[in-house]
């Protein structure tokens, strides 16, 4: 977050909107490594205009979910107003108000507005960026950053002779869904150059499930058949942003008409799978 408002200092923008739907009773565990980190953000502190920051909680409280719905509260309510054609001021306003009608929240989660904005803006007013062609390349270029999927895990089983290929694909315009697939083919020789090769009907008779840890959510894996792949299995994967890190699974090998029996398993790091994950450098 520190790092996101360091770059917000060098734009001046009509309107900067932050939404964080996050729990807000965080302590660091050591108070002087947080201030020594914090220091570099506070020799240079420059207060831009025209910001709004919509807290899903208040201060000390935690951002819920309801058990059963897909999103947090906040983000629930959030994508009822968001298309409006209303001031940003009046739209959170009015999600706040949401909130506050259900009752299963209204007691232990609530949002707070603050807002430095001079100027009536709204989402859906239109895009000036004429004049601003540096800034709008690089936006351009870490949002392109921000939405890329990891690189495909190869995982070798070498008495097998087989290797099984882990890859993702985007959920719709979800930035915390992702459906991850996983393939069986022939182990690869030094020599062999040919990666479009189709598997051998020994190495298609195999599949490759995965298991994720309970922080986040997998659907069942089902089966998802191609002329030049072969079979894979497919499965959506739900709530990234709970995974601490680098996201971790067991991939076990079966053969195709025996689900219950595990001739191999192995332990694979996928990476960071989160499509939204920000670094700095």
């Amino acid at each position: 977050m520190d790092w996101v408002l360091s770059i917000f200092r060098d734009y001046t923008p009509a309107l900067n909107l932050i939404l964080l739907d996050i729990c807000r009773k965080f302590l660091p565990a050591n108070l002087d490594a947080f201030l020594k980190y914090s220091e570099q953000y506070r020799t240079d502190v420059k207060i831009n205009r025209n910001t709004v920051y919509g807290y899903a909680t208040s201060g000390g409280v935690g951002a819920y979910e309801v058990k059963g719905e897909v999103n947090g509260v906040f983000m629930k309510y959030l994508k009822n107003r968001i298309h409006h054609n209303l001031l940003v001021i009046d739209m959170l306003n009015k999600v706040f108000r949401d909130i506050e009608k259900d009752k299963k929240v209204r007691d232990v989660q609530i949002p707070e507005l603050r807002s430095n904005l001079t100027l009536p803006r709204c989402l859906l007013d239109p895009l000036v960026f004429d004049g601003h062609t540096t800034s709008y390349d690089h936006h351009t270029m870490h949002w392109r950053l921000m939405h890329e999927l990891p690189n495909p895990v190869h995982l070798v089983f070498a008495e097998l002779k087989l290797m099984v290929t882990v890859w993702f694909d985007f959920c719709g315009h979800f930035t915390n869904k992702v459906y991850v697939f996983s393939s069986v083919g022939d182990m690869r020789l030094e020599n062999d150059v040919d990666e479009a090769k189709k598997p051998s009907d020994y190495a298609q008779a195999h599949l490759a499930y995965l298991k994720f840890s309970q922080e986040v959510e997998s659907s069942k894996a089902k089966l998802c058949s191609d002329d030049e792949e072969g079979i894979s299995l497919c499965m959506l994967l739900s709530n990234l942003q709970r995974a601490k890190g680098e996201l971790k699974c067991t991939v076990e090998l079966k053969h195709l008409n025996d689900e219950d029996t595990v001739v191999a398993s192995m332990e694979a790091n996928l990476g960071h799978v989160l499509i939204t994950r920000v670094t700095g450098g």
